[in-house]
């Protein structure tokens, strides 16, 4: 917090100023770290096997997933290779197990989704299996990212007061914190020359002419359809940029390709054997 105010802003005795505001806030205190550890709790030992059972998962590891139950009593393995962790699928392999050594009386696991499902919580009644949930539930990812980022952007002094992502990515992290700076100018300002070279250069290999369609006009756009991009009928609807239209498809139809490329090249409909030498982002929406 010091590192961070003397960053960006100056006044007489700013280390104290903190430390005071820090000792003084209500918040600060709740989240301050622990004076004394807890004593360690140990699991109590079962007394038969598979009378408790601890669930968790690894990976991925070359895409695939593996379900790790321990027995608690002589610590016997089981390890599942899964595709998936889904809830569903989680319930649907313990069962499997169940069926070749019956039903625990317990199972520990982590605060995962899977665990905390409305299935799993369905087959422990059903089971009268009791279900003990272990650590602390897991933050949130946008708190994860707001984390991060303090981190990274925060002056450290084993780093020569720099901040982490200075001495990573060569720059500073631009933060809230920025906005009480003046802008800074690039420090590598683009070329327009050389934009125009490379737009001219562009231009004279593929040969590329202006070109305009018209709302109401009909065309082709060429859409991926395994294997191959196959040409399909349509009407412009809108420009949506200096060369992205949007097109309404003339026959309703799945546009399978939409949704991950979006990236189509169009010809006119009176001249099928002409390609334009530019490319356009399109949306061949339903009727």
């Amino acid at each position: 917090m010091k590192n961070i105010a003397r960053s960006y802003v100056y006044w007489p005795n700013p280390d104290k100023d903190c430390e005071e505001i820090v000792r003084s806030c209500s918040r600060c205190q709740e989240y301050a770290k622990n004076p004394i550890k807890a004593p360690l709790e140990a699991w109590s030992t079962p007394t038969c096997v598979w009378q408790r059972i601890h669930v968790d998962f690894a990976g991925p590891v070359c895409g695939l997933f593996y379900m790790v139950v321990v027995d608690a009593f002589s610590k016997w393995p089981e390890i599942v290779e899964m595709t998936s962790i889904s809830a569903s699928q989680t319930v649907k392999e313990l069962k499997k197990m169940f069926a070749r050594y019956g039903i625990p009386q317990t199972i520990v696991s982590d605060n995962g989704t899977q665990f905390t499902s409305e299935q799993f919580k369905m087959m422990c009644d059903e089971g009268g299996i009791t279900h003990k949930l272990e650590g602390k539930e897991k933050p949130s990812e946008e708190t994860l990212n707001v984390i991060r980022q303090a981190y990274r952007s925060t002056p450290n002094d084993c780093l020569n007061n720099k901040t982490p992502a200075e001495v990573f990515l060569g720059r500073k992290l631009r933060t809230r914190l920025s906005l009480q700076l003046p802008m800074e100018k690039s420090s590598m300002p683009p070329s327009e020359e050389n934009r125009m070279k490379m737009i001219e250069q562009f231009n004279r290999r593929n040969n590329a002419v202006p070109k305009e369609f018209e709302i109401g006009e009909a065309g082709y756009a060429q859409v991926w359809k395994a294997p191959q991009f196959l040409w399909k009928e349509g009407i412009i609807t809108r420009r949506i940029g200096k060369v992205n239209y949007e097109l309404k498809k003339a026959v309703k139809e799945e546009c399978t390709s939409c949704a991950t490329k979006c990236i189509y090249y169009a010809r006119e409909r009176q001249d099928l054997d002409k390609q334009f030498q530019w490319c356009f982002s399109m949306c061949m929406n339903e009727e």
